[in-house]
């Protein structure tokens, strides 16, 4: 499978319950193949969070592609999404990075398997898929720390990007 092609299939199995939108120029020059967006209150934690999905083709990743692209598209997602809510509303974003490659370090799997890293209303979720061997690497263990939010992004990981009910 391809890169297009993957991304061809993440956009029908996303295209009822995200905004999507194509090739999208980052700060710090990464251009994001696919961008899907959705929005909506979390009645459980009683918050209104925004899930973020980053895809991008890499070569070769390395795990510090993750955190450049983690920061860059947070900074696009400041200046895209301005927020205002009455005092004591809460918001918060989950940012999830896959970069989608052929060739995939095990540094890049372990990185990518591990707790994820904690933020004040963020979550950051990276994912790396080979298209090799379609198979999806990313944190499948139990957190404390976001462990609602956690818990539903592993779902729609497992859901949209390899293709779970």
């Amino acid at each position: 499978m391809t890169h297009d092609d993957f991304h061809i299939l993440l956009e029908q199995r996303m295209r009822k319950k995200y905004r999507l939108v194509r090739d999208v120029g980052l700060p710090d020059s990464f251009t994001v193949n696919l961008l899907a967006v959705r929005g909506g209150f979390y009645w459980k934690i009683l918050v209104f969070h925004a899930t973020y999905f980053f895809f991008v083709y890499a070569e070769c990743p390395h795990k510090d592609d993750f955190r450049k692209l983690y920061e860059s598209g947070f900074r696009y997602i400041k200046k895209v999404s301005c927020v205002s809510f009455l005092r004591g509303f809460q918001f918060g974003y989950n940012i999830v990075t896959c970069i989608v490659s052929n060739n995939i370090g095990e540094d890049v799997i372990q990185y990518v398997t591990q707790r994820p890293r904690k933020h004040f209303a963020l979550l950051e979720f990276p994912v790396v898929y080979d298209l090799d061997l379609q198979k999806a690497y990313y944190f499948k263990g139990a957190a404390s720390w976001g462990s609602h939010l956690i818990s539903q992004t592993r779902k729609e990981v497992s859901r949209y990007i390899e293709g779970g009910h």
